[in-house]
């Protein structure tokens, strides 16, 4: 683990803190993005994050502790600490801020419209044809953990963290009700997730980086949209995904994966209209518990019936007039003052500097967090 402190970091002639989300997906995207923009410029990426585990084993990244999101969003003394140093805390998030039609000054949040991982990484300077493929370094040593059985060892999850992630826990029960006798699972996921039966439990047990390599270790991984998996594509493990049209598929989906979609769903969100985090349903969700049981079925068995060949890739090609990805600027008043941001397709959205050049929509600079708040 490339572990420094500020003192090093400043030697190094590092100017800016990159940090994220603190859910496995968004550190999985934020690692990804480091490791292309090392590739393309052999530039190195200062993070902070409550996940180091996750950027084990790679060679883009520096860690500096104690500055994760949670750690510093609120915190006026570790912004001072790296203002000493030079440092710009800067936030990468794939979310678009967009000042609500019918309620000036105020801002709702969308999903990008695009993948939220190449979206990282043109926030993080990146531009030209890329793979989206996330990337994450087990060891040949970790590798050798995760197969608890010697054929048809499917990982699967029961709880999602959100409502419309989390399909029924009903039909995943059913799902392994009608497989148990042709396959073997094994469940991950937090100890809190509810338990499935015929399932060996894994729930709580082990880290992140022992799930990921029991996801490298299975023919296949049955759960929904979420960091687990993320981290199954990260380790070249196909999925059954239980695909929410909450959010649209160009946003969080991977070709090798079967992605089920509801039946007689709403898709208000997945048209962008909204950001399904931020509102109330009045649909009970179809959006995901209009998903079959027989359509997972089927997808499973399709899936792993191609276990064996290579996994689709998908590209983005990438175009930014900056390094930084965005030109996007912040009109304070009073130090504090109203947001104004201008939305337009794949950020080249402009917003007259009256202050200081603060990055939003995707990268912000922390010294504005007490107005980012009003945008939450």
């Amino acid at each position: 683990m490339n572990f420094i402190k500020l003192e090093e970091a400043q030697k190094r002639g590092y100017k800016e803190l990159y940090f994220t989300w603190m859910g496995i997906g968004d550190n999985l995207a934020l690692l990804t993005a480091a490791e292309m923009k090392f590739a393309q410029s052999g530039e190195r990426t200062l993070v902070g994050t409550n996940l180091p585990q996750i950027y084990e084993n790679c060679n883009s990244v520096d860690i500096i502790k104690g500055f994760s999101f949670d750690e510093i969003k609120n915190n006026e003394k570790l912004l001072s600490v790296l203002d000493t140093y030079g440092i710009s805390p800067v936030f990468i998030s794939a979310l678009q801020y967009i000042e609500s039609f019918d309620n000036p000054g105020k801002f709702r949040t969308l999903l990008a419209d695009m993948h939220f991982f190449a979206r990282y990484c043109q926030l993080r300077g990146i531009s030209g044809k890329i793979q989206i493929v996330p990337q994450f370094f087990l060891t040949d040593e970790e590798k050798k953990f995760g197969r608890f059985f010697k054929n048809n060892q499917i990982a699967i999850m029961s709880n999602g963290i959100l409502k419309y992630k989390t399909f029924p826990i009903s039909k995943m029960q059913e799902l392994i009700d009608k497989l148990k006798d042709k396959y073997n699972f094994v469940q991950i996921g937090g100890k809190k997730d509810e338990k499935l039966k015929n399932a060996l439990d894994c729930r709580g047990k082990y880290s992140i980086r022992q799930a990921a390599s029991i996801l490298h270790n299975s023919d296949l991984f049955i759960g929904c949209i979420g960091g687990l998996m993320h981290l199954a594509r990260a380790v070249s493990c196909r999925s059954v995904i239980a695909y929410s049209s909450a959010e649209s598929l160009i946003y969080d989906s991977y070709p090798c994966n079967k992605n089920v979609s509801p039946i007689n769903a709403c898709n208000f969100c997945g048209l962008r209209q909204k950001d399904p985090r931020e509102i109330v349903c009045y649909d009970n969700y179809s959006c995901i518990k209009n998903i079959t049981v027989e359509d997972m079925l089927n997808a499973v068995e399709e899936s792993l019936s191609q276990k064996d060949e290579p996994l689709e890739i998908e590209t983005a090609d990438l175009k930014i007039g900056k390094a930084n990805g965005l030109k996007l600027y912040l009109q304070m008043k009073n130090g504090i003052g109203n947001l104004h941001i201008w939305d337009a397709k794949f950020g080249d959205s402009i917003v007259e500097e009256t202050k200081k050049e603060v990055r939003i929509l995707g990268i912000f600079k922390l010294d504005i967090v007490d107005s980012l708040k009003k945008i939450y």
